[in-house]
């Protein structure tokens, strides 16, 4: 699938004892976008769907949003052109604060009284 013109770069770092990845997002629009992720924290004491943005992506830049994501990991985004409105949306739909920048926890609960956005998958053990 087409991510329109709005590219989604992966830069890959080794980190002791396991491999991880960074995550940046490239704007190859002529307009500014703004970005927002979501992806799944597994740790000791919880595992949750955690959903963060808003990173303004000027045209032609790039912008890391994410340095320790593993391989296997599934993330999502939506991001959306503050000038001209269009929208990069998926079909999954997770919890968004409507424009401050935010991170929510649980952001797969529609019980939370944010905004709901579908919001495009990647797998990116899929990309390697």
């Amino acid at each position: 699938m087409k991510f329109f013109k709005l590219v989604f770069l992966l830069t890959f770092v080794l980190v002791s004892f396991g491999a991880k990845a960074q995550l940046y997002f490239k704007n190859n629009t002529n307009e500014p976008v703004f970005v927002a992720i979501c992806m799944f924290y597994d740790n000791k004491d919880s595992k949750y769907f955690g959903s963060e943005g808003w990173w303004k992506v000027e045209p032609g830049d790039k912008v890391q949003v994410s340095s320790a994501i593993g391989f296997n990991d599934n993330i999502y985004y939506y991001a959306y052109s503050s000038t001209s409105k269009k929208k990069y949306a998926g079909e999954t739909k997770l919890i968004v604060h409507p424009k401050n920048k935010f991170f929510i926890k649980n952001a797969d609960k529609s019980t939370i009284k944010n905004k709901i956005h579908p919001m495009f998958g990647i797998n990116l053990g899929m990309l390697i």
